[in-house]
């Protein structure tokens, strides 16, 4: 996630709304102030600029484009054409309220106001509602709004969830969305009262009842009908990927208290929490591994699936395991950056800078082959693995530990990748270039095309007749037969210097590079290809990706901060186009005030229209 602050632009840490409006604009209500972000910067509003009180918890949207806000001494508030306004009846309801605050609002469609108001978390108050002609009404009858800080004056609290699901129902104002309120996409209702959360069906039949250790203070139901719950006291956000409550719901942002989540136009995540500003996700389908899931370093460089389980080697040589419940162990320390990992049926291989160990299930020993400095493996036939470093490439016997094939001063210098085709035939990829190792005889493949001179980074086979080559400057090339193809940054690459190339079938590749992680969508006959790309914008930890795999329905990636895994079939490139908002236009170079017809005459025709995209998610702000 990205984190929003002071150092931002913020006013201040304690966020208590979100709303994004019609022209694009994400507002946030603080303790200091409003805030308007147009994804470059933050503009803040005070009581200089007509608010009422500085201290704003809510922000309301009415029928005819107005932004409402509830605030903490200075009753209510509207945004209008550029301007703030107090409420009409401002003084009489401020008068009426005395020392208790609105802390929720709902505006009906017709204008009608209803107001819930709470001192020093007590509700000793009636509701108010405020008619379209200004007048002030209490109302006795009406339980309190079940949103913030939701109480209920009943002692059965289930009796009194029935009781108000029976009466919104048959009312008028029946909040879309609240903060302690939700109908969700199967016509069932949210409802918390501190720290319950009760589910009803649309008849009002109560069945789940599900505790907190925090007062819930915002629900949200996304696009995928996930379920999200923001918890106060720093408890954190609890996520339901299922669309259903259980006791295991996964928990984002712990040690924060989430005061609201708002899912913007572009699919993008908001969470305002109460102590630590605002954060931002772009998108759900990406999780990054933290501290709290077992403190894997920074930088990942290789990943390897054996025995059901997940290898991740990083640069400073620790080696961690993952396995399908997401429990991470720490199992090999020190050893030097790790660039490859292998197996057969019965050994489990990993190659540092220093040296090869062997795994037989219980114990990594060290394999004395002498050292090459090995950056990566691949087996040639059952028993016979090659090696390749930075003093060329080995073949060994893994029974006797015999060399059986080697180029130890090679031109190719540097081996960084291998790929055996099974039919006798070693592809060797070098800082040389591309070569082949057949029948003993070991070849180069440079005379097939110059672009073949470039250093070699991967290398997968698409079937036996067709390699793929990630290079070092040239992109990604694809050699059938004699014939080379190449992609590069012109054809949509992010980068044309490839880390690693992951087949996920023969149609849809992934190419990690130094910039960014690339999806490679082809035809069928393999001629036309859709590029997808996805950086820190995307949600990438990084914009460095080593390497990527799948993973128990995942795909996974080794980047320079950290493991991440994404789910590719809800992972996308925003193709939301960015809100359009005209700033400026320019007559003959002279700006023009806001109009609603604009007449020119013959010679009035050096026109410039300024204007802006809001996007959060391409933003650099």
């Amino acid at each position: 996630m990205r984190q929003y602050n002071i150092e931002d632009g913020l006013p201040s840490t304690e966020v208590h709304d979100l709303y994004q409006d019609k022209n694009g604009y994400l507002w946030l209500a603080t303790d200091h102030g409003l805030c308007r972000y147009d994804g470059t910067q933050f503009k803040v509003f005070t009581n200089a600029d007509g608010l009422t009180d500085n201290t704003i918890f809510d922000i309301v949207p009415d029928a005819v484009g107005r932004l409402w806000f509830t605030t903490y001494e200075g009753g209510i508030c509207y945004f209008e054409n550029d301007h703030f306004y107090p409420h009409p009846r401002n003084d009489s309801l401020q008068q009426i309220l005395g020392r208790y605050y609105v802390d929720n609002l709902i505006i009906d469609s017709s204008g009608h106001m209803l107001l819930s108001v709470s001192f020093s978390n007590s509700f000793q108050e009636p509701m108010l509602q405020i008619d379209t002609a200004g007048r002030i009404f209490r109302e006795p009858d009406l339980l309190r709004l079940p949103f913030r800080k939701s109480r209920f004056t009943s002692a059965d609290t289930r009796a009194a969830v029935h009781e108000y699901l029976g009466r919104i129902l048959e009312g008028s104002m029946i909040p879309e969305q609240g903060r302690s309120f939700l109908q969700l996409s199967n016509s069932h209702y949210l409802i918390a009262i501190g720290p319950r959360l009760f589910e009803l069906d649309a008849s009002g039949n109560y069945f789940v009842d599900h505790t907190y250790s925090g007062t819930v203070l915002t629900l949200l139901e996304d696009e995928d009908h996930a379920i999200w719950v923001g918890l106060d006291a720093g408890f954190g956000c609890y996520y339901y990927p299922e669309g259903y409550l259980h006791a295991n719901g996964q928990v984002v942002l712990p040690d924060r208290s989430i005061s609201d989540i708002m899912l913007d136009r572009e699919g993008n995540y908001w969470f305002s929490t109460i102590e630590a500003g605002v954060f931002f996700m772009a998108t759900n389908a990406l999780h990054v591994l933290d501290e709290k899931e077992g403190s894997l370093p920074q930088k990942a460089m290789s990943l390897h699936v054996w025995l059901d389980k997940l290898w991740v080697g990083t640069y400073e040589g620790d080696l961690y395991v993952v396995n399908k419940e997401g429990l991470i162990e720490r199992v090999f320390l020190n050893v030097g950056p790790i660039y490859d990992m292998a197996n057969d049926r019965d050994s489990f291989l990993v190659t540092t800078s220093r040296d090869v160990f062997l795994s037989d299930y219980t114990e990594l020993r060290d394999i004395l082959v002498g050292s090459i400095s090995l950056r990566c493996f691949e087996w040639v036939d059952e028993g016979q693995l090659a090696m390749g470093g930075m003093r060329g490439f080995r073949v060994i016997s893994m029974q006797d530990r015999k060399i059986i094939e080697g180029d130890m001063a090679g031109d190719f210098k540097t081996t960084y990748a291998m790929k055996s085709n099974g039919q006798g035939r070693l592809w060797i990829g070098a800082l040389s270039g591309l070569y082949y190792l057949e029948k003993d005889e070991l070849c180069s493949a440079r005379h097939l095309d110059p672009l073949l001179e470039t250093r070699v980074t991967d290398l997968e086979l698409l079937g036996p007749d067709t390699l793929l080559i990630a290079t070092k400057g040239e992109g990604v090339l694809i050699l059938m037969g004699d014939s080379i193809r190449q992609l590069d940054k012109s054809d949509g690459l992010s980068s044309n210097f490839i880390r690693d190339i992951y087949i996920e079938n023969r149609t849809t590749w992934w190419v990690s590079s130094n910039n960014g992680l690339n999806r490679l969508i082809f035809s069928d006959d393999l001629q036309d290809c859709s590029i997808e790309t996805f950086t820190v914008k995307s949600g990438l930890p990084s914009n460095e990706v080593n390497e990527a795999i799948e993973f128990d329905g995942k795909l996974w990636l080794a980047t320079s901060r950290g493991a991440c895994y994404l789910d590719p079939v809800k992972f996308s490139i925003n193709r939301i186009a960015p809100q359009i908002i005209i700033t400026q236009v320019r007559i003959n170079g002279e700006a023009i005030g806001e109009r609603a017809h604009l007449q020119l005459g013959p010679r009035e025709n050096d026109i410039a229209i300024i204007f802006k995209g809001l996007s959060f998610r391409n933003s650099t702000g």
